[in-house]
């Protein structure tokens, strides 16, 4: 049982802010329930991290917490400079430092879609360099007196990189195994292995929310048999932008990936 040793090996290269680096083909064993959480870089080696007792998750998060702006705050009432904001330029924010290279969430009141009967209010995500310029263009006008929040996530300065290493899942009894909320974070030579087993739910091994630019490079998947009736996702996504896929292949039966907004 590893559990503890990495644990504190985790807490370690936070509180240093150092690349954690593993000893190659080493056969890491995780049990229990516990939060493992790392905000910088991984190199698992090529490592195998056998999760077949393990009910907790692992966590890449970002080490610098969002700030969240409501009505009456600086950041929000400079956008109201303008009516509607359009385009990528948004004048308010041009002496704005808060939300210079960050990836920025805004929330509206204004109705922007119905799915399965319920509406769903208009939230944009995008990427603010600085000056007031974004990444991508709104599609449609967004009148300011909807906003209601906005998030900032400051950017990271450096690229996190996290593999190398195949991951012995077991029966994957939890919802998602692999938490990431991150900029800039590349996930790479990763082998998933499950267990044939039949499946209640539906389960996802790595699961991304507000993350901004995040790359999937040469993750490899082998499904157990499943049932028609069950079925497991190797990827979900929500509130990211910018994310790419490279190489990704699985085999089984397996959904791939869903995103969602």
């Amino acid at each position: 049982d590893d559990t503890a040793a990495v644990i504190a090996a985790s807490i370690n290269v936070n509180t240093t802010k150092r690349k954690l680096t593993c000893s190659a083909d080493k056969i890491i064993r995780l049990v229990g329930n516990p939060q493992i959480t790392f905000n910088y870089s991984v190199e698992f080696g090529g490592a195998t991290l056998d999760l077949s007792e393990f009910t907790g998750t692992i966590n890449f998060t970002r080490p610098t917490a969002p700030v969240e702006y409501l009505p009456g705050s600086p950041v929000l009432e400079a956008l109201k400079t303008e009516t509607n904001l359009t385009g990528k330029y948004f004048s308010g924010w041009v002496s704005t430092p808060e939300v210079k290279d960050a990836f920025v969430q805004i929330e509206t009141t204004q109705p922007f879609y119905n799915y399965l009967g319920t509406d769903y209010t208009r939230t944009e995500i995008n990427q603010s360099v600085r000056y007031g310029v974004m990444v991508s263009p709104l599609l449609f006008p967004l009148p300011t007196s909807m906003i209601t929040k906005v998030t900032v996530y400051p950017n990271e300065p450096r690229i996190t990189t996290v593999g190398g290493f195949n991951l012995l899942l077991g029966e994957m009894p939890q919802a998602n195994m692999i938490n990431v909320e991150h900029s800039h974070v590349r996930l790479q030579r990763i082998g998933l292995v499950p267990a044939d087993v039949t499946q209640a739910a539906n389960p996802v091994i790595i699961n991304a929310m507000r993350c901004l630019d995040i790359e999937l490079r040469d993750v490899v998947t082998n499904w157990p048999s499943l049932t028609a009736t069950t079925g497991a996702y190797i990827f979900a996504a929500w509130r990211c932008y910018n994310i790419r896929f490279i190489d990704c292949v699985g085999d089984g039966d397996g959904w791939g990936a869903v995103g969602t907004s």
